[in-house]
């Protein structure tokens, strides 16, 4: 039997895509809740943003004295240049990837269309032991990728800014003809309420690349 779980990207879950987490409330206070593990959702229709413009975005976090050196000197160069490059996002994964390493996990990887690195962690044999591996990944992944790869996913898959990830993926799913033009952040809530009853194949791979980039973690077994 195949079962399919959903559940929203918190610091480090399932996968490495760590937009909604680091950039939650990014409108009021551009540096909270970027290590924060809350699950509220914006609740807006898509017509919120989280800045007037990327260059705008990137400068926001350089105010915030918790950026690890080598985030401050990506996001110095993106400031001025208006993106972060694929290389300063790779090297940001390298280190973290290092990091993970060292402790003695494996982890496997898949690379989105977007650039983004999309992460399986290794299987374990407990709770206790998957409950380790996720707080040693989040602090591996503090100052290297979470802050950079959330703003790095943020210029690839949602130009507009739009500050509901709701939005974004439904822009994806629509963009991609996976799902018709009357599709809302409505029927995105209530698909991934039960996903196997889902009005589109989740686990197909272009429909799960929108949802990853929007920090949905879809599962298939």
């Amino acid at each position: 039997m195949r079962t399919t779980t959903a559940r929203r990207l918190s610091v480090m879950l399932a996968s490495l895509t760590l937009t909604v987490s680091v950039l939650a409330g990014c409108g009021d206070d551009p540096t909270g809740g970027g290590t924060g593990t809350t699950d509220e959702q914006p609740r807006s229709t898509g017509d919120e943003v989280l800045a007037g413009s990327m260059t705008e975005l990137f400068a926001q976090y350089l105010d915030s004295d918790t950026v690890s050196e080598f985030e401050r000197d990506v996001l110095e160069r993106a400031a001025e240049t208006g993106t972060i490059p694929q290389a300063d996002y790779d090297e940001a994964f390298t280190r973290y990837q290092q990091c993970v390493s060292d402790l003695g996990y494996t982890e496997t990887w898949t690379k989105l269309p977007s650039g983004v690195n999309q992460v399986t962690p290794p299987l374990l044999d407990s709770q206790e032991a998957a409950d380790r591996y996720a707080e040693q990944a989040t602090g591996c992944a503090t100052g290297t990728i979470m802050l950079i790869e959330a703003l790095f996913n943020q210029q690839q898959v949602n130009p507009d800014l739009l500050s509901d990830s709701r939005a974004v993926a439904v822009s994806c799913l629509l963009e991609g003809g996976i799902v018709d033009a009357s599709y809302t952040v409505e029927d995105l809530d209530r698909d991934l309420e039960i996903p196997p009853e889902a009005s589109f194949d989740v686990s197909d791979p272009a429909a799960n690349a929108c949802l990853s980039s929007a920090g949905y973690s879809i599962a298939v077994q």
